[in-house]
């Protein structure tokens, strides 16, 4: 049921004709010239994406916690995330899979977003 609504969450937030920012265009971000107009022009993009991401995540967390259904990831109560941890996150997701061979440049940044929050915070 998690990978389901997983999944179903994924399909609404790039449903129709939204263009889904990848981990390629994060990459580029993260690698452009400081105070460059791409780096800027990215980090609109990059920052806007991943917080209606990271609160899509939330919001559907606590429509599964009202239903007594098991949530995409369990982060602590007392535990407050901000733009610079989902940042850190899709990095340290990324270095992960490009370790292991299972990265992929045109990979949904918000899906690589949840594997990751999914990993530090395992609902089990």
């Amino acid at each position: 049921m998690k990978k389901l609504l997983g999944i179903m969450v994924l399909g609404l937030l790039f449903g129709g004709s939204a263009y889904a920012v990848t981990n390629k265009d994060f990459l580029i971000y993260k690698n452009s010239e400081n105070n460059s107009k791409k780096k800027e022009d990215y980090r609109v993009l990059i920052y806007s994406y991943l917080l209606g991401a990271a609160h899509s995540y939330l919001s559907t967390n606590a429509v599964l916690q009202l239903k007594n259904e098991n949530k995409l990831f369990c982060q602590p109560g007392d535990l407050s995330l901000n733009l610079d941890n989902y940042t850190n996150f899709v990095q340290e997701q990324i270095n992960k899979e490009k370790k292991d061979g299972s990265y992929n440049d045109e990979a949904p940044l918000s899906a690589t977003l949840l594997k990751r929050l999914e990993k530090v915070f395992p609902c089990n």
